[in-house]
């Protein structure tokens, strides 16, 4: 399919979307040996292909740092080895945007199934912002399996293509392809199993055992890891985070921490104290005691698991804003000098 593409579309702009998870690992894997191959060959292939990141700042360590270590390996090798033709884009919220900025700073509540605010301010706007500019010109390559879900099916086979080769343009006019469409759960454990990374000729050893399997169970395709998908840990649009729960029941201590923290702030949006009432006798916004529990649990988790905001904590901006915030924690609950130094040192001087 990806050899179709090229030569109907070598002139187009290709977007890989890439979370870092299995599917997007497999198929990135497969875009990088198919560049490899077409240089080799010299065969027809576009001018960029761009690896896009949606940053939400807040995923799964365990998940988030393996991305970002992906990424920088892809940029080095495709300097070295590909042409540049691989370039890896990291999207983060737009200013003001981020998950807790709209907590503290707009008073927003929690996410929940009919109010999930966080996904258009921490997915979809950064990338739409970054796709616009190109006009329509773009062949998006997705890691989407029908398989996943059968709500997912009915989507791919309305949305993206009918069966492998098929290709449709969306709303905008671009290109959506997904090469792994009829790959089954079981298939992505044994191809990556089987394979190493072609970027730095490491194995997939990491990915398998984040999903509860190991290589020889990958391999036999019997791979039985508990259903889990990985995202944002602060996520309370879903009822049950089986990924943090997982982690946390293999010894994860941060992860057991940063599930505690988004049953905490689960807990704020749903308790009266910490919502302004409307006229109307509904809840809306967080009030100012609302804001300060969950800074609070921002404090907590800088002190017990600093890696789940290493993204605020590595952003300038952001990390200028967790020491405003915790100033005002500690004013407001009149807390000792000693312990703000202690929390403010936790988020170090750093350089971009």
């Amino acid at each position: 399919m990806l050899r179709l593409i090229s030569k109907t579309f070598r002139h187009s702009i290709w977007e890989v979307g890439f979370s870092g998870g299995k599917d997007s690992l497999a198929l990135l894997h497969l875009i990088t040996m198919f560049v490899e191959h077409s240089i080799k060959e010299n065969k027809p292939l576009p001018k960029t292909i761009f690896v896009v990141y949606g940053d939400t700042l807040l995923d799964i360590p365990s998940l988030r740092e393996p991305a970002l270590e992906v990424l920088h390996s892809i940029e080095k090798y495709s300097q070295e080895e590909l042409r540049g033709i691989l370039r890896p884009k990291i999207l983060t919220p737009l200013e003001n945007q981020d998950y807790f900025s709209m907590m503290i700073e707009k008073s927003y509540p929690p996410p929940h199934h009919r109010f999930r605010w966080c996904v258009s301010r921490l997915k979809i706007n950064p990338v739409m912002n970054f796709l616009s500019q190109f006009n329509g010109n773009l062949v998006m390559i997705t890691g989407e399996r029908e398989d996943e879900s059968a709500s997912r099916s009915r989507i791919m086979n309305n949305r993206i293509c009918g069966k492998p080769g098929v290709l449709q343009r969306d709303r905008n006019g671009n290109i959506i392809v997904a090469p792994i469409k009829e790959w089954t759960k079981d298939d992505v454990f044994a191809f990556l199993a089987s394979s190493k990374q072609p970027w730095n000729d490491q194995c997939y050893s990491y990915i398998l055992d984040a999903y509860g399997t190991d290589e020889l169970k990958a391999k036999c395709a019997c791979g039985l890891s508990p259903n889990v998908r990985y995202g944002c840990w602060v996520c309370t649009v879903i009822k049950r985070d089986k990924a943090l729960e997982f982690l946390s029941q293999k010894g994860d201590q941060e992860a057991r921490t940063l599930l505690l923290a988004k049953e905490a702030i689960r807990r704020i949006g749903l308790l009266p104290q910490f919502r302004v009432k409307k006229h109307d006798g509904k809840y809306g916004k967080l009030n100012q005691q609302g804001v300060l529990a969950v800074i609070g649990v921002v404090a907590f988790v800088l002190a017990n698991a600093e890696k789940g905001l290493s993204g605020y904590i590595n952003n300038p901006l952001l990390r200028t804003k967790l020491k405003k915030w915790l100033e005002f924690y500690y004013s407001e609950l009149h807390v000792t000098d000693s312990s703000l130094e202690h929390l403010l040192s936790i988020i170090p001087e750093r350089n971009g």
